[in-house]
């Protein structure tokens, strides 16, 4: 199962803040965005070649402290259009 591949910061075309309610984040396909959550971060390419969605913990550092948060993986905008 393909989730994607770490990424440079400066890439990232949205930053997404996470709280201790969180319970999801949705994501387009091959964004890259940078995840915050208690003053740590990190950033990641989502290429998941069709996987729709999986646990945040799969991915992110270890020190990361993910929590029991789920990815979800749209479609990008282009893939929408059949651009």
């Amino acid at each position: 199962m393909e989730l994607g591949t770490p990424a440079q910061g400066a890439l990232s075309a949205r930053v997404i803040k996470l709280d201790t309610g969180s319970k999801y984040l949705t994501v387009y396909h091959g964004e890259i965005a940078t995840i915050v959550s208690g003053g740590k971060a990190f950033t990641w390419r989502f290429d998941t070649l069709g996987t729709p969605s999986f646990e945040l913990a799969e991915i992110a550092p270890p020190d990361f402290g993910a929590r029991a948060v789920r990815v979800y993986v749209a479609p990008s905008p282009d893939e929408l259009s059949g651009g």
